[in-house]
């Protein structure tokens, strides 16, 4: 018995096995007639249809493979600022690493080099609004600044050893009892902004050149913002977003008027400005229209915020008659940070088949829900599924033909 079952399943298998590539099975399909479960069907179909077509295909470019473009900026400022001649007056002359500084301070015309500092910066530039200069600083004692927290009454108040966290120095015990501020052994004198500083007119009509360098390797495309451009239009064009768009030449003051900022307030705190460059270059058409589009827009708040703006400092040593002494500058301007957005597309065979392959694949989403709809809200419902299946009554099958 156990033999012959044996060989009846090895029968079936090898059947099986046979008709797996030599027959072809269609799905059964059955019309029912039903108005509304027919308008759904059109309607779902007609909605993914649409879907692949106007989202897939047209807004995502679907048809299209892309890449993301590798890029470089390098920015320089052109362009002149004066500043107050009687508020570099106290310069020392022996402070040889901040001559060229000083002439220009004391000339009252600040250039490119007296304003971008520090020259180099990697995607970004700084450009100096305002200076604070502390000449022939020492290491000495004197007192400390009133905002800083250090006040006092007596020496009890000023515990020698101990550093204030806004201070420019460790307390050395005693109290100033004319500044009514404790002593601090620091730097000397300590900065003062309110005598020392000066603001540089004439930035907002700085120039900027910018040129951004991209490369999309995998399509063998190589761009820059001005390489369709004659050299006379780059030497004498400004950018205009209306009537210059392409033109590498920027005015300061507009582009900070584009991105709806005071420059006043950004020139006199200091601020963040992001300038946006944005590739989005369509390798289907002429390579002439592969250029870029500019934005601007202000990074950091405006208000709210305890130290606003954009402001740092930096220094020059030297030794006056075996004194260290230092000088002590604090700039306050905008830095311009770079962001370059580039991708480029081109058709591919294959994006098209694999978006279109999934598109159709979708289109199976309307069988489940009518599926559902006919079976669960259609009636009567034992009707419909006598209609679309045939019961089998496999035992019965096997005793009949034996």
């Amino acid at each position: 018995m156990l033999e012959g079952n044996t060989l009846n399943c090895g029968t079936i298998v090898r059947q099986s096995v046979v008709d797996t590539f030599t027959k072809y099975e269609t799905a059964r399909s059955v019309r029912f007639h039903s108005p509304c479960i027919a308008i759904c069907n059109r309607l779902v179909q007609a909605t993914i249809i649409a879907y692949v077509v106007i989202v897939v295909f047209i807004m995502d470019r679907g048809y299209q493979r892309s890449e993301e473009g590798e890029s470089s900026v390098v920015a320089r400022v052109v362009g002149l600022q004066q500043s107050q001649r009687e508020n570099f007056t106290h310069l020392a002359d022996r402070d040889p690493t901040q001559r060229k500084l000083k002439n220009k301070a004391l000339g009252l015309t600040w250039d490119a080099v007296d304003t971008m500092v520090p020259a180099l910066e990697n995607n970004a530039l700084f450009i100096t609004t305002k200076v604070t200069a502390t000449p022939k600083q020492t290491h000495g004692i004197c007192a400390e600044d009133k905002f800083t927290g250090a006040d006092c009454t007596g020496d009890s108040d000023c515990e020698i050893g101990r550093s204030i966290h806004l201070g420019h120095g460790l307390l050395n015990g005693h109290c100033n009892l004319t500044t009514h501020t404790c002593n601090v052994h620091a730097w000397c004198p300590l900065e003062n902004e309110t005598s020392s500083t000066t603001t540089l007119t004439g930035s907002e009509h700085l120039t900027l050149l910018v040129k951004n360098y991209i490369v999309f390797p995998k399509f063998r495309v190589r761009r820059r913002n001005f390489g369709d451009l004659d050299d006379s239009y780059v030497s004498n064009c400004v950018f205009n977003n209306a009537t210059d768009p392409q033109c590498p030449a920027f005015n300061l003051g507009y582009i900070i008027r584009l991105a709806g900022e005071d420059y006043d307030e950004m020139a006199r705190h200091g601020a963040i400005l992001s300038f946006g460059i944005k590739w989005d270059c369509d390798l289907d058409f002429h390579i002439h229209h592969c250029t870029p589009k500019y934005f601007f827009r202000r990074l950091d708040p405006r208000e709210g915020v305890i130290v606003p703006g954009w402001n740092y400092r930096r220094s020059g040593y030297w030794k006056e008659e075996g004194v260290f002494t230092r000088y002590l500058y604090k700039h306050t301007g905008i830095r311009i940070v770079f962001n370059v957005y580039a991708v480029a597309r081109k058709f591919s065979y294959v994006q098209t088949t694999i978006n279109l392959g999934s598109g159709l694949g979708l289109l199976g989403v309307t069988t489940i829900l009518c599926d559902f709809m006919l079976y669960h809200c259609a009636s009567p419902q034992k009707r419909l599924f006598r209609a679309n299946a045939t019961m089998v009554d496999v035992d019965k099958d096997t005793d009949d033909r034996s």
